[in-house]
């Protein structure tokens, strides 16, 4: 059964795509388990936002995506990470 995206979870692709998992305890492998998706599906995700950008990636990605990117794709790192791991929040 494929996964639903949710919003959480385009943040934390958009998170990875502009910062990396630096200042997270994950690694790509395992934020995708954490979140329920294949690891190989959140990267296809973040191909998504290269699209958006313009720089190649995926031709036909998520609106969902798209709308995240419109809200989020300028927050800092810090006010992104909590938005995507409100678990890590201190």
């Amino acid at each position: 059964m494929p996964h639903h995206w949710t919003e959480r979870d385009d943040m934390a692709a958009l998170y990875v795509y502009r910062f990396g998992v630096e200042g997270t305890p994950y690694s790509i492998i395992s934020m995708a388990e954490s979140l329920g998706i294949g690891h190989k599906s959140f990267k296809m995700r973040l191909r998504n936002y290269l699209a958006i950008e313009g720089k190649g990636g995926l031709e036909n990605y998520a609106r969902q995506s798209r709308a995240i990117y419109e809200r989020h794709g300028t927050s800092p790192a810090l006010l992104l990470r909590d938005l995507a791991f409100p678990e890590l929040k201190k």
